[in-house]
């Protein structure tokens, strides 16, 4: 059963980020949060499956300073799991492929906030 766990310097935007700001803002920032997500995926030792994975459970921890409203949480995860999806470690985002998402917070210092990606196929 293939699995993996990495991590990402930094923290994802949340929507009240996100809403304030153009369209280009905002493509720059998911280009950016895709590209850092697939960058950590391989920087942490995996390699892009041979076939996309069809069948997961994902959970997205966000450490940081302060908690984010339980609205505003699952936001920071979209731009990490589509960039999984688009560089083909994840078949889809769709809930036919992706059976369980959940999104957590922990604290961290300010200056050392990250995300911490756990995935795992099920059968």
């Amino acid at each position: 059963m293939w699995k993996a766990k990495f991590m990402i310097q930094g923290l994802s935007d949340l929507v009240n980020k996100k809403s304030g700001h153009g369209w280009k803002w905002r493509y720059g920032r998911k280009k950016l949060w895709m590209n850092k997500t697939i960058n950590a995926f391989i920087l942490a030792g995996y390699r892009i499956p041979d076939k996309p994975i069809s069948n997961y459970e994902i959970n997205i921890t966000r450490h940081s300073e302060r908690e984010p409203d339980h609205d505003n949480l699952p936001s920071c995860a979209k731009d990490i799991i589509d960039g999984l999806v688009k560089n083909h470690v994840l078949y889809n985002d769709d809930p036919a492929s992706m059976k369980i998402c959940n999104v957590f917070w922990k604290f961290a210092k300010k200056s050392e906030g990250f995300m911490e990606i756990n995935i795992r196929e099920l059968r």
